[in-house]
């Protein structure tokens, strides 16, 4: 948000960062970093200047907004730096339009009328939701930080490959886990892998929690013009509180991705490898995702190659998507993936929607329920429910056998 008025200085307000430019003085003041102390506001002020002759840094300190005592000290050491500007005037706007959006909050708008956005727009499709937070859970050693450094890479290249399509775009990658070499390793084999060159993204190596480190996750976005947020992994952003349920820990954490206002994928663990449902502890994290998918991963032992499939277990704004396919190959100087049919493994047809996987094995021809039922290693009398509750796909070409309607076409 950006505003101008007459008398005022021109405001740029994003993601609880407030910068205040007055061209006619060449002077800017940016306060970030607000705390709440009773009745009392206060924020880490930054003021510049372009003036010639005058430093271009003047004065960094923690500012009380509504302290008169605290607002004279301060144009007091302002006049020390630079004399002769209505330091007066500056601080007092600075500091009363601070107080004044803050405490507005966000503001107030009519809906109703309005016109609709249409499908929610993808800024790696179809993976990633723009602009909402995005959760991808599975268990270990299933390929996840790959994943999240190739989301990286085509964001940042605005590539498409694998069957993901990205839109160009700044990341950051904060890495709860490994190293910067590890990430940089991975980058640089799958860009070798994917056919790309001297893609890179911002990294930073984390230790405190992101709600905790959310104002300097903040500037980055803003000044970096950040388009996604990567966090790998959740367990470790939460913080020391985040183990087990603990579901203030984890809506601490989801409310300061959504402050961001930009793409955000969250890594995330399952608490009993490829046996438990949903991520690892809190509900919270799974109701508060606006897209969610699952990972399961297939691996031979012996063999470089590993297959994940990604299901679609959430998406607010949408129907869910048919299964994604992955095969990654590990080679010693680079890494290869490529797009394939989860429904063509064993292992990874289970996670794939039952009629999807009774579709699959019905365009090649028709069969009973028992005969159904003991290809796709599932209950016959759970089958049968599913196969009547999609008329649309199946039909029944004899009083024992099922079908389908069109090979051409399916979940």
């Amino acid at each position: 948000m950006t505003e101008s008025p007459n008398g005022l200085p021109e405001v740029t307000a994003n993601a609880g960062i407030y910068h205040y430019l007055w061209p006619d003085y060449k002077v800017e003041m940016t306060l970030d970093r607000l705390r709440e102390h009773g009745d009392n506001l206060s924020a880490e002020i930054v003021v510049r200047s372009s003036q010639p002759g005058i430093s271009p840094h003047l004065h960094h300190a923690r500012q009380n907004l509504t302290s008169t005592a605290a607002k004279r000290t301060l144009i007091k050491v302002l006049n020390e730096q630079a004399s002769g500007l209505p330091w007066v005037q500056l601080v007092e706007q600075a500091c009363v339009l601070t107080l004044r959006k803050h405490r507005e909050g966000e503001p107030i708008e009519l809906i109703g009328s309005l016109k609709r956005r249409g499908p929610a727009p993808w800024l790696l499709s179809p993976l990633l939701v723009e602009g909402e937070v995005n959760l991808i859970y599975g268990p270990g050693g299933s390929s996840k930080s790959y994943l999240a450094v190739l989301a990286a890479l085509l964001v940042s290249a605005g590539h498409k490959h694998s069957g993901l399509d990205a839109r160009q775009g700044d990341v950051l990658y904060l890495d709860y886990e490994t190293s910067q070499d590890e990430i940089n390793d991975r980058a640089s084999l799958l860009q070798a892998g994917i056919g790309i060159q001297d893609v890179s993204f911002f990294y930073r190596r984390c230790a405190q929690s992101v709600a905790d480190d959310i104002e300097w996750i903040q500037r980055k976005v803003v000044d970096g013009h950040i388009a996604l947020v990567i966090v790998d992994s959740v367990r470790a952003a939460l913080g020391a509180g985040g183990i087990g349920d603990a579901s203030d820990s984890a809506i601490r954490y989801l409310t300061a991705l959504r402050s961001l206002r930009v793409t955000s994928l969250s890594i995330d663990h399952v608490a009993k490898g490829d046996l438990a449902e949903g991520p690892y502890g809190s509900i919270y994290k799974f109701n508060y995702a606006r897209n969610v998918w699952e990972l399961k991963k297939q691996t031979t032992p012996g063999s470089n190659e590993m297959v994940v499939g990604l299901y679609h277990r959430k998406m607010n704004n949408g129907q869910l998507l048919k299964p994604l396919g992955l095969k990654w190959t590990f080679h010693t100087d680079k890494v290869c993936v490529e797009s394939m049919d989860p429904k063509a493994d064993p292992v990874l047809a289970k996670g794939v929607y039952l009629e999807e996987r009774a579709y699959a094995e019905l365009k090649h021809g028709d069969l009973t329920t028992t005969a159904l039922a003991g290809l796709l290693n599932c209950n016959k009398d759970s089958l049968r429910v599913i196969l009547n509750r999609h008329s649309e796909l199946f039909t029944r070409p004899t009083e024992k056998t099922w079908g389908i309607l069109s090979r051409e076409t399916g979940p």
